[in-house]
């Protein structure tokens, strides 16, 4: 199994579906989607403003996919190195909208204002096995992980918690620093008005989270390294609760 180690946040939770899953999660080739870039490059002008201008390269809006124009665009981009993403310009509007909401939010620029530590990469074990990941922002006494989503609210946004297993990101992020942290998320909304909301993910989550994640690198561990689905069997599907 070390050939899939270190194992990361991300890598675990696609197991946690399936080992197929995990699988064609290891050996994807990583092509970026618009809400992706969108979400990393406001991530660099929050976490990392200094290197935005590095980063991206920014094209003119009239500029259309496969054209000589957009090809010599292209090649000015690779010219400046090898990991420029392009961005039109009309994108900088909600990308700075999304920066602006984040640092004029209270509690949002309070708790990045006491990081001194971003985009890190940290490695640790857990459970006997290698993992690693890089920690959006740090401070002494916190772990702060800014997500860029469509709904922010709590009722909504605590179901993306859920959905998307981030209590086990914050798990096991608080694991790489011995359990003295606390884990925050920073959340804002992907489309207009971009409103922000914070969140502390609770010891309660926290303890949950340690417990499914044991189990899950238990199975890792028995796990034969072959490609593995869902039940072989025919399953019984019964109403819901809430319909009877």
């Amino acid at each position: 199994m070390k050939k899939f180690l270190p194992l990361s946040y991300s890598s675990l939770k696609q197991f946690s579906i399936s080992p197929s899953h995990f699988l064609a999660y290891k050996k994807r080739v990583f092509v970026s989607s618009p809400s992706m870039t969108l979400g990393t490059a406001v991530h660099t002008l929050v976490l990392e403003p200094e290197t935005f201008d590095a980063r991206y390269y920014v094209m003119p809006d009239d500029i259309r996919r496969g054209t000589n124009a957009f090809k010599e665009h292209q090649a000015l981009a690779a010219s400046r190195g090898q990991d420029v993403e392009i961005l039109k310009k009309k994108d900088l509007l909600p990308i700075r909208a999304m920066r602006d909401n984040i640092l004029d939010h209270p509690k949002a620029s309070a708790l990045l204002s006491r990081c001194h530590t971003f985009e890190q990469k940290r490695a640790w074990k857990f459970n006997g096995l290698d993992f690693h990941g890089f920690v959006d922002a740090e401070g002494d006494d916190c772990i702060v992980d800014l997500k860029t989503t469509q709904d922010a609210s709590l009722k909504k946004f605590s179901r993306s918690v859920v959905d998307f297993k981030y209590y086990w990101q914050a798990a096991l992020y608080c694991a790489a620093t011995g359990y003295s942290k606390r884990f925050f998320i920073v959340a804002v909304e992907n489309s207009a008005p971009y409103n922000v909301a914070t969140y502390e993910i609770s010891k309660e989550f926290i303890d949950i989270a340690i417990a499914q994640i044991i189990e899950a690198t238990n199975s890792f561990k028995k796990w034969d390294g072959m490609p593995m689905s869902y039940s072989k069997d025919v399953e019984m599907l019964t109403p819901p609760s809430w319909m009877l």
